[in-house]
């Protein structure tokens, strides 16, 4: 579903991808990572908050704020220098005595931008596009607050437009679309039950009763396991 967004990546000079394992191209070349998850993650952060200079001061204090000042401060400069040389020097960093900038003006494909702007698409195959781009959580395998935050936000972004394209598409009577999107959801979020109710309504419409009567009951049995509750009467 994403190959017109993908399309649109290889076109511009680098893709940063921060939705499920990171990735990082130039041209369409693969580039290595930073060694380091803090580098990576810095790397990150000044992607996201390219739009305005980051004060060094604060990204000592947001990254290595359990370190004395002088580590901290040379911890950053050596981050720094990862991402410079991953990026092989193109620019991408406008680094100042006080303050460091990803280069806002130079061209760049990201992955969260594409989701951000996608799943406001009204159409389907847009909204569909920016859902495939969505592979996991935001910097997997990190836990600083910041980054929490984050992925907290993308995956309910995430799930949100997953519950329009769901509902979109048995509008439309594509049940088997509807179903796929229903089992996704309820592999982020077990206990939605409006994705249970999709799913049995597609099965049903498929001729697979059983199989919307299996649903039912894992729904009944997740719901009393996880909450001490019932489905709703709706479901």
């Amino acid at each position: 579903m994403a190959e017109d967004l993908e399309a649109s990546a290889s076109d511009l000079v680098l893709q940063v991808s921060l939705l499920g394992s990171p990735e990082l191209s130039f041209a369409g070349q693969r580039l290595p990572l930073p060694a380091t998850r803090k580098a990576l993650a810095l790397l990150a952060y000044l992607v996201l908050n390219r739009g305005k200079p980051q004060p060094r001061d604060r990204l000592v204090y947001l990254f290595w704020g359990d370190r004395p000042a002088e580590k901290a401060r040379s911890s950053l400069s050596t981050a720094l220098w990862q991402i410079g040389r991953c990026l092989s020097a193109k620019g991408y960093l406008l680094s100042e005595a006080q303050t460091v900038q990803f280069n806002p003006r130079l061209p760049l494909w990201l992955d969260v931008d594409q989701l951000e702007t996608g799943v406001s698409q009204p159409d389907l195959h847009g909204l569909g596009s920016a859902l495939a781009l969505y592979r996991g959580d935001f910097l997997e395998g990190s836990y600083e607050e910041w980054i929490i935050r984050e992925r907290y936000r993308l995956e309910n972004l995430f799930l949100d437009g997953l519950v329009r394209w769901m509902a979109g598409h048995e509008s439309a009577g594509d049940h088997r679309l509807a179903l796929a999107a229903a089992q996704r959801l309820l592999t982020y979020d077990p206990l939605r039950e409006e994705a249970y109710r999709s799913a049995m309504r597609a099965w049903v419409s498929l001729g697979q009763r059983n199989l919307a009567l299996e649903c039912y009951h894992r729904c009944c049995e997740i719901l009393r396991a996880e909450l001490n509750t019932q489905p709703m009467l709706e479901t």
